[in-house]
């Protein structure tokens, strides 16, 4: 459902969670590294995979071909890391037109109640509808020459999020005490908005993900591609992304909005029957916004 192509690492012997990260050998995640087309794919703020802390992904699914794992005595090539190495590398087009669309559709009447949740008396899911939509196309512009892939992944997640407190007195005596000084008025009125911070609240993850690629082979030696990557996340009350949170309320959120933009370049070219050279060329772009 997370729609991760990285998860499917958990599969490597050897491997198992650590938190949100993954372990490998028992070293701690932040230990990684993480590429896709031999570029670096690392954020280096919670130094982790981009998309991880904040977003649900970075790249599509749609648009990963093939990953590969290292848990240990990788190469020198392969740096920047103590525990595992994952690279993954991404589709292209050919000479012939292939596409696909997709849509999964998750609501409440639709699935099972949690059996833990039911048997407290819990009849609500803390995910109240998840959609997640999108396609990819992939051809030649011209044919054993220049070719485009493109994808587009939509996700659109309804979770509401409650507030509660144990400051509040029995429902019998409702009411905080207040300084002497404070009016009854003025006392009403500071008990009402603090209570109004409690209770439920609309929280919608709306993220967007584009992605498009260009592959040119120049001749048969010189193979140039250029990728770019697109993706906006935006859902209020979801820094702190619980479904519950205790003793707090909604002044202790906010709303979490990330951009991020990607390109990646390559000139593969080929020298001689013993010699070749990958050239890559990566700038990037990131905002994570927390707007309280």
């Amino acid at each position: 459902v997370g729609r991760r192509w990285d998860n499917f690492a958990l599969l490597t012997p050897g491997a198992t969670t650590d938190g949100s990260l993954v372990s490998y050998r028992g070293i701690s995640g932040l230990y990684n590294n993480n590429s896709v087309d031999g570029a670096n794919n690392n954020q280096a703020f919670f130094s982790e995979a981009r998309g991880k802390s904040n977003t649900t992904y970075t790249y599509s699914i749609d648009s990963i071909q093939e990953f590969q794992v290292s848990t240990s005595n990788y190469s020198a090539e392969f740096g920047q890391a103590a525990g595992g190495v994952i690279n993954a590398v991404t589709k292209s087009g050919g000479n012939t037109l292939h596409g696909d669309l997709f849509y999964f559709l998750r609501y409440p009447t639709l699935n099972a109640l949690d059996p833990i949740n039911k048997a407290s008396g819990i009849y609500t899911q803390p995910v109240h509808q998840q959609q997640q939509f999108g396609g990819s196309v992939g051809g030649a512009a011209i044919k054993d020459k220049l070719f485009y892939f493109f994808t587009y992944d939509g996700s659109r997640r309804v979770f509401p999020i409650s507030y509660t407190s144990t400051a509040f007195p029995t429902a019998a005596s409702p009411n905080l005490a207040c300084p002497a000084a404070v009016t009854a008025a003025q006392c009403a009125a500071a008990n009402t908005y603090l209570k109004s911070l409690v209770g439920s609240y609309p929280r919608t993850g709306v993220g967007d993900v584009f992605f498009g690629k260009l592959d040119y082979q120049l001749n048969s030696k010189n193979h140039l591609s250029g990728a770019f990557n697109w993706n906006n996340y935006h859902a209020p009350n979801d820094y702190n992304p619980s479904t519950t949170v205790n003793n707090n309320s909604v002044t202790n959120n906010a709303a979490l909005v990330t951009h991020t933009r990607i390109f990646v370049g390559k000139w593969d070219s080929t020298i001689s029957n013993t010699m070749v050279n990958n050239f890559r060329f990566q700038p990037d772009y990131r905002i994570d916004q927390i707007l309280f």
